[in-house]
């Protein structure tokens, strides 16, 4: 029966791919990965949470009152730069522009007759006897007339400007978040009629506890997670630090500028961020994969050491801290420079001969 127990075991092993010694026979040689036991610059992992804002957000207005005559757009619509947006009706104005053009033309005429009688003036008066008064006051009615048609030109530029006034477009590129007039609605100046929301220059707001506020800097990076795209990862970089606390929530405000051109990414997501620190401590770490912990809690890692001049397993119960970079802090329980094991390290015994398949 025992035998039959060992024989059932050693298939399972098998299976499994565990090395299992027959009876008798030394332990068998374990192909391991292994890594160094060395001192690391300590990175502190922030875990935070923030949403998607853009730079650029605004609420749309006419600079004039009048009738929507056309909206050009819609909620959802891509727009670039300069792109018309919605217009109002400019019948009015654009007769007043009208009117305005036939005043300058009646202006532009009188003043070339008034230039025609004062050159006439000065041509002719040393023959004909004309007072030199005569000649001052037609050079006068010139100047006049000239003054006049200015005024007319002005009031003409203000009548375009009026004109122009009576279309809005988009200001940055974006998209229509709301469309808040129809057309044949009335209008007043500075009554919003779109809005419109940036699609470059996002960035991520974040709060963050102000114990952190001194260390952080340009050389701090933070890796951004959408909730709404769990499995892909976006790197940020800072783009402000707001000196200013919140003390409500003793916070302050970090904001991680995001990659442009990306469609998928909008403003009001929100995400999950990691910022990382890095610190001038160094401590002792080893790979994340070294550590194993038994049902008591307790941690241990495998290390080498030559027997022999070959490498066998033997076993250190260690003290871990902190966790970085895939790396765990070891405060006690190996001294810098010792080969830990990282793979492979599941089915080792104490004293057993490995045999190193890849050093990192």
């Amino acid at each position: 029966m025992p035998g039959f127990r060992y024989t059932a075991w050693v298939a399972i092993a098998v299976c499994l791919g565990v090395a299992i010694p027959w009876p008798g026979q030394a332990d068998p040689v374990v192909p391991v990965e292994v890594a160094r036991a060395q001192l690391t610059p300590v990175v502190l992992e922030i875990p935070l949470t923030g949403t998607v804002t853009a730079r650029d957000h605004a609420s749309l207005s006419s600079r004039v009152s009048g009738l929507v005559s056309a909206v050009h757009v819609t909620a959802g619509d891509r727009v670039d730069k300069g792109a018309l947006l919605l217009s109002l009706d400019p019948t009015l104005e654009k007769l007043a522009l009208m009117e305005a053009k036939a005043a300058s033309a009646e202006a532009q005429a009188t003043l070339d007759e008034a230039r025609r009688r004062r050159d006439e003036a000065r041509r002719l008066g040393p023959k004909k006897g004309i007072p030199e008064t005569e000649i001052r006051a037609a050079e006068a009615e010139l100047k006049i007339e000239e003054a006049k048609l200015e005024r007319l030109h002005t009031a003409e530029r203000y009548k375009h400007e009026l004109i122009a006034r009576h279309d809005v477009y988009a200001p940055f590129p974006g998209v229509v978040a709301r469309r808040l007039a129809e057309e044949g609605e009335w209008v007043d100046t500075g009554t919003p009629v779109l809005e419109l929301v940036g699609t470059e220059n996002l960035r991520l707001d974040l709060r963050v506890p102000q114990e952190h506020y001194p260390y952080i800097d340009s050389n701090a990076r933070v890796s951004v997670r959408l909730d709404a795209m769990p499995s892909r990862s976006i790197d940020g970089r800072i783009s402000a630090k707001v000196p200013l606390s919140d003390s409500s929530s003793r916070t302050f405000l970090l904001r991680v500028q995001l990659a442009d051109g990306d469609q998928d990414v909008t403003s009001g997501m929100s995400a999950q961020a990691r910022l990382r620190i890095p610190g001038t401590e160094r401590v002792l770490t080893v790979p994340r994969d070294a550590i194993l912990r038994d049902p008591y809690g307790a941690s241990r890692v495998w290390a080498l050491k030559d027997v022999d001049g070959a490498p066998v397993a033997t076993q250190h119960t260690v003290e871990v801290g902190r966790s970085f970079d895939g790396n765990t802090e070891l405060r006690d329980g190996l001294e810098p420079g010792a080969r830990v094991v990282i793979r492979g390290n599941e089915t080792l015994r104490e004293g057993q001969p490995v045999r190193i398949v890849k050093a990192h």
